[in-house]
């Protein structure tokens, strides 16, 4: 889980991390090029992975789905993940 980094207002520097597993946005605030701290945690779906930011905007953008129970386990999947619902598929739109 890398980090989605941009300048954000006021000159702060701000690191985004999207918790797939948790349903979370960590938001982060750099403090020193050492040093960061929590700003906020801000609340998604299960599943969202892939986000994006628009720096006009300073909006977040997540995709997510649905998502069906995971398969049985088998010796060549012995953690089978949830599968996402075709058709379901949603983009979610954070800002202030």
């Amino acid at each position: 889980m890398s980090p989605l980094r941009c300048s954000y207002l006021n000159g702060r520097t701000l690191h985004f991390q999207l918790r797939q597993d948790k349903g979370t946005i960590n938001v982060f605030q750099e403090d020193s090029p050492d040093k960061l701290s929590v700003v906020e945690t801000v609340k998604t779906e299960f599943g969202a992975k892939t986000m994006a930011l628009d720096p006009k905007t300073h909006n977040l953008f997540v995709d997510t789905s649905d998502f069906d129970p995971p398969a049985d386990a088998t010796a060549k999947q012995p953690h089978p993940r949830p599968r996402p619902k075709p058709g379901t598929f949603r983009l979610l739109i954070y800002g202030r």
